[in-house]
């Protein structure tokens, strides 16, 4: 569909007029995204043309989600009495990721100053640009900087720079620090919820915050299924990107003589680690019941469900809480 916007005259006052103001803006950017206007399209291939991990279908599976949010989630902008400058650093490893603290802070009535990732320069840039042409008197509140000076307050999403971090404590600040991911299998899934851990192994490369890199299973477990299953995904050693991981990730475990299994797709080997490398995902056996640890977020029985990762573009929600609360409190 093709749609056009018309320019909206209602500037930035307290109270129900901001709420009609941003309400109105949020509405034509779900619109915005989900339509076939020629510039949202042509924007979407120079980020995949820029970062080759952001492969078309990933970056629609980011703007889906994000386009779903929008249109049904019931976020309020209030009014903030005495607005601060905040700098949000935005992380790069999937599209739009971070764009929720974007959002929140244009709701909340501050300013801010953004720190794009250059591994996630186009999109971003792009929305922003997009709604201050729709309304010029964003742009006062809304800006980008490759160094953040002058904030008073600070957002830091998917970055653990130390430096960055030690500079944070002389600022009020929200840290979104990303616990990995890891999957309790029982031995008696499903094939559908086989195919939703595949999609939180696979998606987004496994680059997400959401991504699973390692998997817990019972002694004896038979991985055929599993495989067959992560099958799906095969696909991806077409993209060179991935298959020159895979490849290197193969060769490096014929060269130790460590035992592995694939299905030509992913390499499945034993260890400990939490966090697995690009084309490779770890297992580790349990008798009884594992022993998580509190570093880790677990999908499973039990626990969170499958199918976690198509959400990885927006924080968890009590990461949205925690945004919320802390732009509230400032």
């Amino acid at each position: 569909m093709r749609i056009s916007f018309a320019k909206i005259e209602i500037y930035l006052t307290p109270g129900r007029y901001r709420r009609i103001f941003m309400n109105t803006i949020l509405s034509k950017l779900q619109e915005y995204i989900a339509s076939d206007n020629e510039q949202w399209p042509a924007a979407k291939e120079r980020a995949y043309t820029y970062n080759g991990w952001f492969a078309p279908e990933f970056i629609n599976l980011s703007v889906d989600t994000l386009s779903d949010f929008l249109r049904s989630s019931n976020l309020q902008p209030w009014t903030t009495e005495h607005p601060k400058t905040i700098g949000l650093v935005m992380p790069g490893k999937i599209p739009l990721h971070g764009f929720f603290d974007v959002i929140s802070i244009l709701l909340s009535g501050h300013k801010q100053i953004i720190r794009l990732s250059p591994k996630d320069d186009v999109l971003p840039r792009h929305l922003v640009n997009v709604m201050t042409t729709w309304q010029p008197s964003l742009s006062g509140l809304i800006s980008f900087a490759d160094m953040l000076k002058g904030c008073q307050a600070y957002i830091v999403s998917g970055n653990n720079n130390p430096s960055l971090l030690r500079y944070l404590k002389n600022y009020p600040g929200l840290v979104h620090e990303h616990l990995p991911t890891v999957a309790y299998i029982t031995g008696d899934e499903s094939k559908d919820e086989l195919e939703l851990l595949a999609d939180d192994v696979f998606q987004y490369f496994g680059h997400g915050n959401l991504n699973v890199g390692k998997l817990y299973v019972p002694k004896g477990y038979d991985f055929i299924p599993m495989l067959k299953v992560f099958e799906k995904y095969g696909y991806l050693v077409d993209h060179n990107k991935y298959k020159n991981n895979y490849d290197y990730q193969l060769s490096l475990l014929i060269l130790n003589k460590e035992f592995y299994m694939h299905n030509g797709s992913i390499l499945l080997t034993e260890s400990g680690l939490p966090l697995s490398p690009v084309a490779r995902l770890h297992y580790e056996y349990y008798e009884g019941e594992p022993r998580f640890s509190l570093a880790e977020r677990i999908v499973g029985r039990g626990h969170s469900p499958f199918g976690l990762a198509r959400t990885s573009v927006l924080p968890e929600e009590r990461e949205q809480e925690a945004t919320l609360k802390f732009l509230r409190e400032l």
